[in-house]
Parts: C-alpha cells; structure tokens; sequence
C-alpha cells in the first residue's frame, strides 16, 4: 500500500500484471498511479489532490471511492469498473476537466457514478451502472456512447461529434429519470436514442441530430425545447410541461411521431411541429393535444 506525508506528490509505478491498491485517505501535492499491465484498486473513500490524479490502467473500485481534485485534472486512461461485491466512484474536479479513456462498469458495473466538474470527457462505448449516474458540467462523448443505469443525469451541454447517443434505464428500475437540463448535440449526434421504459425523460433546451431521435417513456420539459433532426422524430410516451410555461418546437427531414396525448396532465404553452421536406414524411397524432397557446403544425 503506498504511503506518503500530505501535500507532497506520490507517484507509483506497478510492474507486469500486478496490482496496485490504493487504501490510504491523504491530501497529496498530486498523485500518478501507473500499473504497466495490472489494475489499480481504489479503496479510498477520500482520496484528495491539491492538483491533479492521474491513473494509468485499468482501475477498479470499491464501495465508497471519492477522488478529488481540488485545483487540477482527473485522468484516467482506461476503463473503469467495480471490484466483486460492488463499487462506487465518485469524482470531484474544481475548475479544471475530468477525462475517462475508456468504458465504465462494462466488466463489472457500478452502483453509481458521479462526475462533478466544469467538463467530464468519457472516451469509451458504455456506462453501465445499477444506479444513479450524475455528471454536473459538459458532457463531451467523442465516440458512440451507449448507457444502461438507474437514473442519468447531466446538469450541462452535452456534446457529440457525428457518434449515436443511447441511453435506457435498467428493466429493473422503477421510477427512474433521465434528466438533459441542456443543450443536446453542439456538434451533433448521429442519432439519440433516450428510453425510460414507464420512468421520465426530462429535457429543457436544444436538441439536435444528423438522424432520428426516438424518446421513449414519459416526457417532461423543464424549459422551452427545440428538436431537429435530419430523421424521424417519435415520441412513444406522453408529453407534458412542467409548469405549464414550456413550448415544444420540432423540426424534422422526415416524420414526427406523436404515439400518445400531449399536455394532457399539464398544457405545453405552444406546439410546432414542422416537416422540412415535402411530398411523403407526415404528422402522426396519436392522441389529445392540449396547450395554452397556439399549435402549429408544417407538413
């Protein structure tokens, strides 16, 4: 077990399929975590920085982990995943990114993740996670991103550069949510994919893709929201505002797809739902459509 006096930096370097934990609570200058072939094991439930983490490898954590960062980065070049019996990871960067090369909980899922940062980059495929999965800050998903948790949210933007965007709660989950509080796809999505099976889906801001966006569970708007995408646009669920004060704009090159009632437990302020092309794609309404205001409907 490395050991070394606080506010110092700690760097460790394991050889050849070894591995190294971590079980010790200092405050160190900095910390570099190298294991060549092995995994690094977090044990700590509060393993704090001045500066900057730096894990390089594979890292497996326990119950509990807390690393903190309090005035530099987070690295972590490899995947992520909780050690048999479960783990937990959270992450705390104060003004400065956190950065995940690779999946987490793909091996061995998590019982939660929580990234709390001004940005957090996960390079890999997938996030799987029994529970809540938290990211406060922007959210940059350079590759195709597919997540499988109790609960998703993102208190950012989240961007995408061309990739598909999947994220479903867990058949076991009762009363889960996926919250995107804001802009979807700056650089944007291939397609998005958001399924809450009978949870909420709750959106508040702008919403784009190059393909189709399909929302499945209930949705609920915590602010005005704009969707386009060069696809099909399908609500499976109802639709309904939050206070009776946010609108609905939908854009598409292809259909939109209302399966269920809108506004019917609380009125959207207004609808507009506009087919970019002509000549095929249409409006599908399955249900009453209620709001405040006006209803606009191109196509």
């Amino acid at each position: 077990t490395p050991s070394k006096a606080a506010g110092t930096r700690l760097t460790a370097v394991a050889g050849t399929g070894a591995t190294l934990p971590v079980t010790f609570n200092p405050t160190l200058g900095s910390l570099a975590l190298t294991a060549q072939t092995g995994v690094i094991q977090l044990f700590s439930t509060n393993l704090t920085s001045s500066t900057s983490l730096s894990f390089t490898g594979p890292v497996l954590v326990g119950p509990g982990t807390t690393v903190t960062a309090s005035f530099g980065t987070a690295f972590f070049s490899s995947s992520i995943d909780a050690v048999i019996g479960g783990g937990s990871l959270t992450v705390n960067c104060f003004g400065s990114p956190i950065t995940i090369g690779a999946s987490v909980g793909a091996t061995q899922q998590l019982s939660s993740l929580n990234l709390n940062s001004v940005s957090s980059n996960i390079g890999g495929s997938y996030v799987y996670a029994s529970g809540a999965v938290s990211i406060i800050g922007t959210l940059s998903l350079p590759t195709v991103f597919n997540a499988v948790v109790g609960s998703f949210y993102v208190g950012g933007i989240v961007q995408g550069i061309g990739n598909n965007l999947s994220i479903a709660l867990s058949v076991t989950t009762t009363g889960g949510t996926i919250t995107l509080s804001g802009v979807l796809g700056v650089n944007e999505f291939a397609s998005i994919d958001l399924n809450a099976g009978t949870g909420v889906i709750f959106l508040g801001g702008t919403i784009d893709s190059s393909g189709a966006q399909t929302y499945t569970g209930i949705v609920k708007l915590l602010n005005d929201t704009t969707i386009t995408a060069n696809g099909n646009v399908t609500f499976a669920g109802t639709v309904d505002s939050a206070d009776n004060q946010q609108s609905l704009d939908v854009g598409a090159s292809a259909s939109i797809i209302f399966d269920a009632v809108i506004g019917a437990n609380i009125p959207l302020s207004t609808l507009a739902a506009t087919i970019f092309s002509r000549g095929g794609p249409n409006i599908f309404i399955g249900g009453n459509i209620t709001t405040a205001g006006n209803q606009i409907y191109n196509g």
